[in-house]
């Protein structure tokens, strides 16, 4: 998942650029020496090194061995009733449909902790945590929630939900310490994720396997990452290891998380430091997004053919892509319904259209950068990306509101320098998150999160709008949702921190217009997953932005897990409208 945090800094940074200007990234301590050959444990230790060289030294969780599921395990006392029932009465005899698949959604960086057990590998967010503590709020993803252990009482704990489906990502560095074609496998690392796979499996849950949610591993992120052609055969020989490991229990496949988000953080501080000569803030996204279509593409031909030879089970697979069509500031001004759609092939369509439709970018991609800057996929290529992905996969959490630049639409287009080029979208928080009229688009969430609104009653129309620009055979799954309560990291009592309203009523507002879009629109919708279980590491907030649906003690020895009252909702809502 994205932290509104993250996606504001990383989306301002490349969607609006200096153009073309070198940006120098600020002092800070090396990356490691790249290490491609040999791969022992002195040279893991010297990864490890770099990551620790600043003084701050990783540290391991109180539990350090995997908990036993609890024999007399309860979900306590129900919480009151706080939302009367005629509230969702336009939807109380609507079912969801047969197959539907519902439940949570986490990442490996954001829960598991125990970073250094097992063999593992340190990451880019390992590094970049311990050398530049405050790009993570002064925290660091060494010990999380430490699902690494206590991930049985924790899928306990989901089930009680009443889901059917538990979507996590699978760490590159923990299969593939040094993350190279021909380094060495860590069997411990698979070993683990054997292990958590039939627990879910045990439990009647489907596991949901992302292969990629941005925790490259260090020693490819010191050779350029995914501004590396380079790293789509080091990312195929990792997908290939890992389908034929899994795909016999694991049906439903991710390749990569959020893709906009993760290309553009090559263009903030620190990942920059991973630009060569020539790379500038401008550029790097649009390097970066071809490797890692092309990596994607690739991973989907070798887990097609591995289905082809029978030797995993078939699946289905896609990529999990970010962003929306935002609404025009002023519905009437043609200007600002222009740039809602170029916003719309910005955030969505760089990815999309590519896998989805055509192989090509979207026309005003492609009219703002040259094959020199933005690299153009030749037509065997094309062969293989267009139609590279089983259903249409998407983190939809709102939509924005899209206002014309200051000075207009033409003068910005026409001027690489403009400071709004070369989306040309006025980037004031205000007129995203608002209308002509003055009203806001939806409640807000907590006042850190500044890209996030309750915005569920657009949710109907942004799915049809999704349905007839991105087709897919295999329906629409939206893999992550999800709601920031309002200064609930300030509440200093756990029972204000559980009675989570704000969030509550994002995700049931969100369930139900689910339903009629189901119902009445006819959109095929076939499945959802909540963002998140428990509170987690938010990347660049770190602790200090809460979207689970349990609080966690990061104070408490046992780091504590505790219900609120959206989870409770959530509940109910599936048990009332799942097809019996």
């Amino acid at each position: 998942m994205w932290s509104a945090l993250l996606r504001t800094t990383v989306l301002s940074a490349v969607l609006i650029p200096i153009a073309y200007a070198q940006i120098s990234p600020p002092d800070f301590p090396p990356l490691p020496v790249p290490i491609t050959s040999g791969y022992t444990q002195t040279d893991l230790d010297q990864l490890w090194q770099s990551v620790e060289q600043n003084g701050i030294p990783v540290v391991k969780a109180n539990i350090t061995r995997v908990l036993e599921p609890l024999a007399n395990f309860s979900v306590g006392p129900e919480p009151p009733r706080f939302r009367p029932a005629y509230l969702q009465a336009n939807t109380s005899g609507l079912r969801l449909p047969e197959g539907f698949l519902y439940g949570v959604s986490t990442a490996a960086t954001q829960v598991e902790g125990a970073v250094k057990e097992g063999g593992r590998g340190p990451s880019s967010w390992d590094w970049i945590c311990h050398n530049v503590p405050s790009t993570c709020s002064g925290e660091t993803p060494d010990v999380t929630v430490n699902e690494y252990y206590q991930y049985k009482q924790d899928i306990q704990r989901v089930k009680a939900m009443g889901v059917n489906t538990f979507s996590f990502s699978i760490a590159w560095p923990r299969i593939l310490p040094f993350g190279s074609k021909g380094s060495p496998v860590s069997e411990k690392g698979l070993k683990f994720y054997d292990d958590f796979i039939d627990e879910l499996v045990k439990n009647g849950i489907e596991p949901v396997a992302t292969l990629f949610h941005w925790d490259t591993p260090i020693n490819l992120m010191s050779q350029g990452g995914f501004l590396n052609r380079s790293i789509v055969e080091d990312f195929n020989n990792y997908a290939s290891i890992v389908f034929q490991r899994y795909g016999k229990k694991v049906k439903t496949w991710i390749t990569f998380n959020e893709p906009l988000v993760y290309c553009a953080i090559y263009a903030t501080f620190p990942f920059d430091a991973t630009q060569k000569g020539g790379v500038n803030a401008t550029l790097s996204p649009f390097i970066c997004a071809p490797n890692l279509i092309e990596a994607h593409a690739t991973a989907v031909q070798t887990y097609r053919g591995l289905v082809s030879q029978g030797k995993i089970a078939k699946g289905k697979i896609s990529i999990k892509h970010d962003g929306q069509k935002p609404l025009p500031f002023d519905p009437d001004s043609e200007s600002d319904r222009e740039v809602a759609d170029r916003v719309a092939d910005f955030y969505l369509g760089l990815f999309s259209q590519p896998i989805h439709v055509d192989g090509n970018y979207p026309q005003s991609i492609e009219d703002s950068f040259p094959p020199s800057v933005l690299r153009r996929f030749t037509d065997e290529e094309k062969d293989i990306i267009k139609g590279s992905a089983d259903f249409y996969a998407i983190d939809a959490y709102a939509v924005t509101v899209a206002k014309t630049a200051p000075g207009g639409l033409e003068a910005c287009i026409s001027d690489v320098n403009n400071v709004y080029w070369p989306v040309c979208q006025d980037t004031n928080p205000v007129t995203q998150h608002s209308r002509v009229n003055g009203w806001p688009i939806g409640a807000t969430a907590d006042p850190a999160n500044t890209g996030l609104s309750d915005t569920t009653q657009h949710m109907r129309e942004f799915l049809k709008w999704l349905s007839e620009k991105y087709p897919s055979p295999g329906g629409i799954y939206i893999t992550e949702f999800g709601f920031t309560e309002p200064f609930e990291v300030l509440l200093p009592e756990l029972y204000q921190i559980t009675w989570d309203e704000r969030r509550a009523n994002y995700l049931l507002d969100y369930l139900n217009e689910a339903l009629l879009a189901i119902n009445e629109d006819k959109i095929d919708l076939r499945g959802m997953f909540i963002w998140t279980p428990f509170d987690n590491f938010e990347w660049r907030s770190a602790t200090q932005q809460k979207y689970g649906l349990q609080h966690v003690n990061f104070s408490a020895p046992g780091l504590d897990r505790t219900y609120k009252i959206s989870f409770f909702q959530v509940r109910d809502f599936f048990r009332e409208h799942l097809l019996k």
